[in-house]
């Protein structure tokens, strides 16, 4: 509750052993989930390198 209150989320399962080191921005945009119950759901995760 308390990071939800501050806007920070936590995500999971994201495979980022093959990003090489920099920064970057982290877009996640959820997919439409119908699923019963749960506090998760799948969503569309994507970098981009800042210049």
């Amino acid at each position: 509750v308390v990071l939800l209150e501050k806007e920070i989320v936590i995500l999971e399962g994201v495979d980022l052993r093959e990003v090489a080191a920099g920064d970057y921005e982290i877009f996640c945009a959820p997919l439409k989930y119908d699923g019963a119950g749960g506090d998760g759901a799948p969503a569309r995760t994507f970098l981009r390198e800042l210049r």
